[in-house]
């Protein structure tokens, strides 16, 4: 009698390890570090919120016009 293999179960289970190793390198992958100036990014991020705020507030104070009343015929 001569052995069969169990082709796609073979290949079912190469197909995992290698999503387990996949996942593996993914978890245990680290990311660069970069120096980051901290307070160059404050001063960003202050100036933004203050060009923002000046924008709102000319959007809030447009002239006021009275309407007037109109006679009914």
């Amino acid at each position: 009698m001569t052995i069969t293999r169990l082709e796609r179960k073979g290949l079912r289970n190469v197909s995992r390890a290698k999503r387990k190793k996949q996942i593996i390198k993914s978890l245990s992958r680290i990311p660069v570090i970069k120096n980051v100036d901290v307070e160059a990014v404050k001063k960003e991020f202050d100036s933004k919120l203050k060009t923002k705020s000046s924008n709102k507030e000319k959007k809030e104070s447009p002239k006021k016009t009275e309407k007037k009343p109109t006679a009914k015929k």
